[in-house]
Formats: C-alpha cells, sequence, structure tokens
C-alpha cells in the first residue's frame, strides 16, 4: 500500500496562492488588451496615412462673376483662355503691365474654367456691370472702379495703349 502525504496549507498560504493567481490573470489580461490596442491603432494610422499635396492659394485669379467685388478700389481683370494660341501674349502682357512701377492691381479669371464659361460669348460681348448680361469674348481687359465697371477693351493692341506698354 501507498502512503499518502498529506499535507498540511495555513490559510494564509492558500489566500496568497489565491492571491498570486489572479495577479498573474490580471497581468496577462493587461498585457493583452495593449497589445491588441497597439496593433489596432497601427492599422487605423495606416489607413490614415495619405499623400499630402502642397496647396498654392493665387489670389490673382478670380472668377467672372465674383470680379466686381474685389477688396480693391480700382483694378483690371484679364480676361482670356489660357489654352489659346493667343495665352502666351496676354500672360506676357499681363507681367509686363504687373511690372510697372505704377501698375494697379490685376486680376486674371480664365475662360477655360468651367465656372466662367457662361459669360464667354465670342460674337456677342456685352460689357455691363449685371452679370446676368455679362459676356466677353476671346480677350477682355476691365476696369473696374468701386465695384462698376468703367472701361472694357477687347483687342491686345487696345489693353497695351490702355495700359501705358509700349
Amino acid at each position: 500500500m501507498k502512503k499518502e502525504k498529506i499535507t498540511y496549507k495555513s490559510d494564509e498560504h492558500i489566500e496568497i496562492t489565491k492571491f498570486a493567481k489572479i495577479l498573474a490573470i490580471i497581468l496577462v489580461l493587461i498585457a493583452a488588451v495593449y497589445f491588441i490596442s497597439k496593433n489596432v491603432s497601427k492599422n487605423k494610422e495606416a489607413e490614415k496615412e495619405t499623400d499630402t499635396v502642397e496647396v498654392n492659394i493665387n489670389y490673382d485669379k478670380a472668377i467672372i462673376g465674383n470680379l466686381f467685388n474685389r477688396p480693391y478700389d480700382t483694378y483690371y481683370a484679364f480676361i482670356y483662355d489660357s489654352t489659346s494660341n493667343e495665352a502666351g501674349l496676354y500672360n506676357q502682357l499681363l507681367t509686363k503691365y504687373n511690372n510697372k512701377s505704377d501698375s494697379i492691381k490685376t486680376y486674371y479669371s480664365d475662360l477655360n474654367n468651367g465656372l466662367n464659361k457662361k459669360f464667354y460669348d465670342k460674337d456677342n460681348t456685352n460689357y455691363t456691370n449685371d452679370l446676368t448680361t455679362l459676356k466677353v469674348g476671346d480677350f477682355t481687359l476691365l476696369k473696374i472702379v468701386n465695384g462698376k465697371l468703367t472701361k472694357s477693351v477687347n483687342s491686345y493692341d487696345a489693353a497695351k495703349k490702355e495700359l501705358g506698354i509700349e
């Protein structure tokens, strides 16, 4: 016959053993929560990463519908299609004028912009302060004073003369 070994454990020993087991379980759970949350946050950060694009705002460009409410008292608006054959010529005129020491503020509106297309009519230009009836041709130079149209020019040579460019 086998002898059984009987061990006696005190109440304190039993309580310490239970406490150690509970503490071990709690530490394992905390470690599991930590690693799970770390992996989830990495996945969310990876999803958030996107390519950033530097945006430059050109305050000299304007939509034709906003030309009469610019923050200057007197200014010119150059209106032409940036994809036209003469666009380089008009752009050069704009640059030359802006380089003059006595130039006033200028804005540029591109007829190629979809928001400006409703103002384009090659054959029937109508230079007016009323935006519902304003129509411009292939090239237009408008002089605006205090929100009112004071002069309109629709040829390159007339624009050079108006701007005082030789």
